[in-house]
């Protein structure tokens, strides 16, 4: 779950650059110099691999914290011997503090992760993105400079918003993007 939530916060952030800056998309299915293709796993390096070392950690550390000791004997009943068992937990007491704490740990970042609110006005670009960039190998629209993602201009009843590989204008709070206004809806009732 933490590193699914940690995979969407930074996949936001990185998609929500485009509103700022031009830059590529990064996109590992899709090949060629228009696309940022510098690493091909869903996190980078520097997120990744933190993650990693934490998660082996913590798994460790419960390994230490909590062991099951089984005691086998035998009971000479009747002239049969049964042979009994009985599986005991102990624990070790600063190992077992540890793995708390990292787990707590874990928690909050989880919890951080679920309330991350980007800011901004780009719309949540997780499906969108990642559709185009598994709709084909060969996307070639996309200028090696890079995309950027803002206002497209006036259309005949309402603005357009979208990624663009000329300038775009900055977002205008308040203003109808990509839907019908009133007065169409009006007209075709």
């Amino acid at each position: 779950m933490m590193i699914y939530n940690i995979t969407l916060v930074s996949q936001e952030r990185d998609w929500g650059k485009l509103e700022y800056c031009r830059k590529r998309i990064r996109c590992t299915i899709a090949a060629g110099e228009s696309f940022s293709q510098d690493y091909l796993l869903q996190l980078p390096k520097k997120i990744l691999f933190p993650i990693m070392a934490y998660s082996v950690m913590t798994h460790w550390m419960l390994g230490e914290a909590l062991q099951a000791q089984e005691a086998i004997w035998l009971e000479n009943s009747n002239g049969r011997y049964v042979e009994h068992s009985k599986y005991m937990i102990t624990y070790a007491a600063y190992p077992l503090w540890i793995a708390t704490f990292l787990i707590l740990l874990m928690t909050g970042v989880c919890w951080w992760a679920y309330t991350y609110r980007r800011e901004g006005f780009i719309p949540q670009m997780y499906g969108s993105i990642r559709t185009l960039c598994a709709a084909t190998t060969q996307l070639d629209d996309f200028p090696s400079n890079g995309v950027q993602w803002g206002d497209l201009g006036q259309g005949q009843s309402f603005r357009h918003a979208g990624l663009a590989a000329e300038d775009v204008m900055k977002i205008v709070p308040n203003e109808l993007y990509a839907g019908t206004s009133p007065d169409l809806q009006e007209n075709r009732a």
